[in-house]
């Protein structure tokens, strides 16, 4: 909640809706694509730290891969706040900017790292299965695909 040049809205962290979830997965597969392109391109392994995708449950290691896809989609994290409070988009702008602030009683916004972190720990304990799912489950079959596309096209060569 922030009162700033008539901006005056209150965001409830709830586990996320059909479409909430489908705009996640949408965020990190972006910025996935982001980190994995170009010529500092990286790996999955390299992204997430570990090299065994089952091991891809723990929210050390949700929250060690959202640190590393923050440096290849800088507003990544800003951007899954938005998604977790229920910004509705036309105040996404707004709220970014509020977001932005030194949390201090003069400027009326910010958030204080324990505000930070409570955000980013109510997200992860709302939404461990579809965050577990999309780690071990749906990023392993891209894994996977990729890597028999990859060796079928050397097999053909």
């Amino acid at each position: 909640s922030s009162d700033l040049n008539g901006f005056d809205s209150t965001y409830t962290q709830k586990p996320l809706s059909f479409f909430g979830k489908t705009e996640f997965v949408r965020l990190i597969g972006k910025a996935i694509d982001n980190a994995l392109s170009g010529d500092d391109g990286v790996s999955i392994t390299q992204l997430v730290g570990v090299g065994n995708l089952n091991d891809l449950t723990t929210t050390d290691v949700f929250i060690k891969a959202l640190a590393r896809l923050a440096d290849y989609a800088p507003d990544l994290l800003k951007q899954s706040y938005m998604i977790s409070l229920g910004v509705p988009r036309h105040e996404r702008d707004v709220v970014s900017n509020i977001l932005d602030m030194s949390n201090d009683a003069e400027s009326g916004g910010g958030l204080s790292d324990d505000d930070g972190f409570a955000i980013m720990e109510t997200f992860v304990a709302q939404n461990a299965k579809t965050l577990a799912d999309f780690f071990t489950v749906r990023l392993r079959k891209i894994v996977e695909q990729t890597t028999t596309a990859v060796n079928s096209s050397t097999q053909d060569s």
